[in-house]
């Protein structure tokens, strides 16, 4: 394998101040300028919850699927009001704790996505109260997040089936 001298998205070449980064994703070579760095919150990854180095075409990518993983329903019960439960795919948690209760559900959402579903169920987060002693003699009171719940396909219901479904609860025919 020859060694790779520049950085295959800009174009320009490594030297001592330009130093060389492989991407986790796709496996480029790539320079400083053309690199972004994020925390892998995918479940399945072997590098789950450290930091990772990826080129801006896969952070790009890995961008759409943000979005995408940001329209999974979220709800606290077991039902989600106007639909149908298809298949429960089984129970999900975060392995990291966050600061912020919303970025411990963003990575349930990401991680739903990414295991085929469109929703959570029985959300539930986790407050974990922790305290610290500070250098001057107090003490420092914070609390990180955990959450889970559990993955499901649902499906909207029409409103013709509202309807039947409304007739036989009301024992019309």
């Amino acid at each position: 394998m020859a060694k790779v001298t520049h950085c295959e998205i800009c174009g320009k070449k490594f030297k001592w101040y330009r130093w060389r980064y492989e991407c986790k994703q796709c496996g480029k070579n790539v320079c400083g300028k053309c690199l972004k760095t994020v925390r892998d919150i995918n479940i399945k990854s072997k590098t789950y919850g450290k930091r990772i180095f990826l080129c801006k075409d896969c952070y790009d990518n890995l961008q759409r699927e943000y979005k995408k993983a940001k329209d999974i329903i979220v709800v606290r019960s077991s039902h989600v009001g106007g639909h149908k439960t298809i298949r429960i795919l089984g129970e999900i948690s975060t392995g990291i704790a966050y600061e912020d209760f919303d970025d411990a559900k963003f990575e349930l959402q990401y991680n739903t996505l990414k295991m085929g579903g469109n929703a959570i169920l029985n959300y539930k987060y986790i407050r974990h109260k922790y305290s610290q002693i500070t250098n001057g003699g107090g003490t420092y009171y914070y609390s990180l997040f955990t959450a889970r719940g559990t993955v499901a396909v649902v499906e909207k219901i029409q409103k013709s089936q509202k309807r039947v479904a409304k007739k036989t609860e009301l024992g019309e025919s």
